[in-house]
């Protein structure tokens, strides 16, 4: 996602005239958990969701294909 939107953008800084980096809005800044269909069930937002050894159905697993 970062790549998508980084979180600093250049700005030129008006006392000195110069490029420095400052923040791009709506970008994200910190690593955020992925929503329980996207995450793989090893991860922790899956495990504190269903009990051990659950086998998720396809209703709470987000199955793609990736994109060639």
């Amino acid at each position: 996602m970062t790549a998508l939107r980084p979180p600093t953008r250049a700005v030129k800084d008006e006392k000195t005239g110069n490029w420095v980096s400052g923040p791009n809005p709506g970008s994200l800044t910190e690593p955020v958990d992925p929503a329980p269909p996207e995450a793989p069930g090893e991860d922790p937002v899956v495990a504190a969701r269903y009990p051990r050894h659950h086998e998720r159905t396809p209703d709470q697993v987000l199955d793609e294909e990736a994109y060639d």
